[in-house]
């Protein structure tokens, strides 16, 4: 005959384990980001500061935005 689990054993606490996950999360879209800002700063020929300054503010503000979009649907959603 089986028994069936406790019904109240040990439960994880939910926000413990979500907080280093999330950091994680964040590091890496900064990362991804930065490299997508790089990548493009190189195809347009960047050749100063200022125009780096630019390219950041021109592509870098709408991929901060739909990064953010897409990871407040997903909280949303999930």
């Amino acid at each position: 005959m089986r028994m069936a689990p406790p019904a109240h054993g040990r439960q994880r606490q939910a926000g413990a384990s979500r907080a280093p996950r999330r950091w994680l999360a964040w590091t890496f879209n900064a990362a991804v980001l930065a490299v997508a800002i790089l990548i493009v700063c190189i195809g347009v020929g960047v050749l100063s500061f200022k125009m780096f300054l630019t390219v950041g503010l021109v592509f870098g503000v709408p991929l901060i935005v739909a990064a953010l979009t897409v990871a407040v649907v997903a909280r949303r959603s999930g």
